[in-house]
């Protein structure tokens, strides 16, 4: 299955990306290749031309379960966490930057990053 995601009208880069001004704030696109550049991982769009930045887009439809050792913070990245990828757990080295957070119960957040939300447990 496409990777979709939809622009969400950010522009700031580390960088550097392609004209943010081809895209339409708004509008969902297909996500033909990723490249990890270290500090920013940019996205190459089915019909667009360049490579824009993840961070300008939400993921359609994605949401995780994931369980981690430290309680998250907003502007950081979560760090060494597991992740329910497909019905198997997979160890992530950290996310993209954490937008929102919200307690929904005890040691337990939703979490919203560049481009993923997550439903995270705290285990101490």
């Amino acid at each position: 299955m496409a990777k979709m995601v939809v622009y969400t009208g950010e522009t700031e880069s580390y960088c550097g990306c392609s004209d943010y001004s081809l895209l339409t704030v708004g509008k969902t696109y297909e996500v033909i290749n990723e490249n990890d550049r270290g500090f920013q991982t940019d996205y190459t769009l089915k019909g667009v031309s360049g490579h824009f930045n993840s961070c300008w887009f939400t993921e359609v439809g994605i949401t995780y379960l994931a369980v981690a050792s430290k309680i998250p913070v907003k502007g950081e990245c979560l760090k060494n966490f597991v992740r329910l990828e497909n019905g198997k757990w997979r160890n992530m080295e950290h996310s993209s930057t954490i937008l929102k957070i919200r307690v929904i119960g005890i040691n337990v957040y939703e979490i919203h990053t560049c481009n993923t939300i997550y439903v995270l447990q705290v285990k101490k």
